[in-house]
């Protein structure tokens, strides 16, 4: 869903396809105004970390996975890769 697509349901949030040019990271936009949630944590964290602190489930990690190469989501809690 795109910012436009998340203005007309109605939603506060979106999932943006690519990551924002201040902080780097894959994080929630508010859908009036764009803001970056990212950008109020340090943009220094790791993926994983900063998904604790939102309380995502899910995270986008920098690198590709070990076991299948695919740079796919990661549960937060144990790490696994979607692609596998």
């Amino acid at each position: 869903m795109n910012r436009t697509q998340a203005r007309d349901a109605g939603v506060r949030w979106y999932i943006p396809d690519t990551v924002c040019r201040l902080c780097g990271l894959y994080a929630l936009r508010r859908t009036h105004g764009g803001k970056c949630r990212g950008c109020d944590i340090t943009p220094n964290m790791d993926p994983r970390e900063v998904a604790v602190i939102m309380g995502a489930p899910w995270y986008f990690p920098l690198n590709a996975c070990t076991s299948c190469g695919k740079k796919a989501l990661r549960l937060v809690k144990t790490g696994k890769c979607l692609g596998c």
